[in-house]
């Protein structure tokens, strides 16, 4: 991360358990930051829900097994074209 920003604070690290299941979640517009960053300042065992659909992709797919994410099939994704036609 100190490639991309000179400085990263956390803010209300002394709330992270030290131990048991934490749920953090991101803010930011871009997931692969928030995921950077976590896993970059967080001295903890970090595992990332990731959209399926990315999981079945080449080389971004092989990353997230790696790091052990765990894949999570979304609606949006699910969704298939209708038969038919809607008129107005």
């Amino acid at each position: 991360m100190n490639t991309f920003f000179s400085e990263v604070v956390v803010l209300g690290k002394h709330n992270i358990p030290k131990r048991g299941p934490v749920i953090f979640c991101g803010n930011h517009n871009n997931q692969f930051v928030d995921g950077c960053i976590l896993y970059s300042t967080i001295k903890r065992d970090v595992r990332f829900m990731v959209a399926a659909k990315s999981m079945r992709r080449p080389v971004i797919g092989d990353m997230f097994r790696a790091s052990k994410a765990i894949p999570v099939e979304r609606a949006q994704d699910l969704a298939e074209k209708g038969k038919g036609t809607v008129h107005f």
